[in-house]
């Protein structure tokens, strides 16, 4: 796994795998003291990966890219 990039979403994180000029695809990481869970809606999808805590993602690209982490 080569992260292209990686950022904050709140206090969860977000590992970015591979970007298509609009959107992000990754993993989205939920740390076990974030009050906050991560819900689908029109900018963020979620899928399971079996693991605890760690789901795939795709993100719009645009509202993420403000969130870069350095």
């Amino acid at each position: 796994m080569t992260p292209v990039r990686g950022y904050r979403d709140r206090v969860n994180l977000v590992v970015v795998l591979k970007e298509d000029g609009t959107r992000e695809f990754g993993l989205y990481i939920v740390l076990p003291a974030s009050s906050h869970l991560p819900i689908s809606d029109d900018e963020w999808t979620f899928t399971d990966t079996g693991a605890a805590l760690i789901l795939k993602c795709a993100v719009t690209r645009g509202i993420a890219g403000s969130k870069a982490m350095s």
